[in-house]
């Protein structure tokens, strides 16, 4: 069966456009994440781990990757549902020209959507954010990372851990010790001792550092509804809070570098 062909035929639909395309601001935003984010390596991941188009008989799928950036237009814009999504897609020029469709392609059914998020694993979209970070990286934009067990997103070795007051105790402590992570978690007053002068100066200054992290949980539970769960069962939205991340990640890397 294979992938479809989503070479771009230009059509004279296409050419007739192309000068209001350059004024376009949505479109040179998403130039500007195409110029800075390799795509083969991630392409590749999915395509090694998606159980769709590797028969020879039967109609054709979508590459996986078409599919994983239609989703992330649903993300970056709003989009509440697959319909809209579809509908979004066929109507608006940015979109297809992130997605490298002509004018005249349709857009792929709002039921492969459904169907390919079923398909992708946690197991690969974890893989996904960790090439995208380890690219981030390799050109200089830091990686800060929440939590005392570690990050699943990144092969490079963790260095410091920040944490809220809620990872204090001697669990954590324990834990870092064991595997000679340097501790950046915020103290806590107990019952029989109150935070010193310069320990309330250090939860300040680590607070600082953190609130890059808790802005990413700030703006997705405003703008992406990630409050609720969108789906019926744990494995999908657990891939779901990945490919949110995914998303985040990639419009806010991609802006840090291009500046």
């Amino acid at each position: 069966m294979g992938f479809k062909n989503m070479k771009v035929n230009f059509t004279f639909a296409d050419i007739a456009l192309s000068t209001s395309m350059e004024k376009n601001r949505a479109i040179k935003r998403m130039e500007e994440i195409n110029a800075i984010v390799d795509w083969t390596p991630i392409e590749a991941l999915l395509e090694r781990t998606y159980p769709v188009g590797k028969s020879i008989e039967g109609n054709r799928a979508y590459p996986p990757i078409l599919l994983m950036k239609c989703l992330l237009l649903q993300q970056w814009f709003r989009i509440d549902s697959d319909p809209e999504l579809e509908t979004q897609i066929n109507d608006r020029i940015s979109f297809k020209r992130f997605l490298g469709l002509s004018f005249d392609d349709p857009a792929p059914d709002h039921s492969t959507f459904s169907r390919f998020r079923g398909r992708i694993s946690k197991k690969t979209m974890r893989r996904v954010n960790s090439e995208l970070l380890n690219q981030f990286a390799a050109r200089g934009c830091t990686i800060i990372t929440e939590g005392v067990a570690g990050s699943c997103h990144t092969s490079e070795p963790i260095q410091k851990v920040y944490a809220d007051k809620g990872y204090f105790g001697e669990p954590n402590r324990a834990f870092r010790a064991m595997n000679g992570i340097a501790d950046g978690i915020m103290r806590k007053a107990t019952g029989r001792t109150s935070l010193t002068a310069f320990e309330v100066a250090r939860n300040k200054a680590i607070a600082k550092i953190r609130y890059i992290v808790e802005q990413y949980f700030g703006l997705t539970h405003l703008h992406n509804n990630a409050s609720r769960a969108r789906f019926t069962t744990i494995a999908k939205n657990a891939t779901d809070a990945l490919f949110r991340q995914f998303a985040f990640n990639l419009r806010r890397g991609t802006r840090v570098l291009a500046t």
